[in-house]
């Protein structure tokens, strides 16, 4: 696992997030830190972010053999590969701050009896605006 910041110039600052196990690859590169930019508010939505992937790779981890994340603020795609066979894919972002997970992962996130799991599917994080 890494994590960083990097940037050059004065509007192309990001956080850096990689991740590689067995079963997954994981890489998010999330905008921060642009003369233009709401830092407080991308600060935020990193956080949300990065709360969200805490509670969806234990998930995944029960459910699948393989999964890749790739996102490069916002330019994403993804693909599952459940035990069953079964595979989710898009070529969006997997979590938004503002939107939720994607909406491919519903089958995914849904806990026993089709319930969805506490704090995966909200629209917002509990941290707020």
């Amino acid at each position: 696992m890494s994590v960083g910041f990097w940037g050059h110039g004065l509007n192309s600052h990001a956080f850096y997030y990689q991740r590689r196990e067995p079963w997954c690859s994981l890489f998010l590169r999330l905008a921060y830190g642009g003369f233009y930019d709401d830092n407080e508010r991308a600060a935020r939505q990193i956080r949300a972010t990065m709360e969200w992937f805490a509670g969806f790779l234990p998930i995944v981890s029960e459910q699948a053999r393989h999964c890749i994340v790739v996102d490069s603020m916002g330019d994403a795609l993804y693909r599952i590969c459940l035990h069953d066979g079964q595979v989710i894919e898009g070529d969006g972002p997997l979590f938004e701050h503002e939107r939720g997970p994607a909406e491919a992962l519903g089958p995914l996130l849904a806990g026993p009896g089709g319930v969805p799991r506490q704090g995966l599917q909200g629209r917002r994080s509990r941290l707020g605006k």
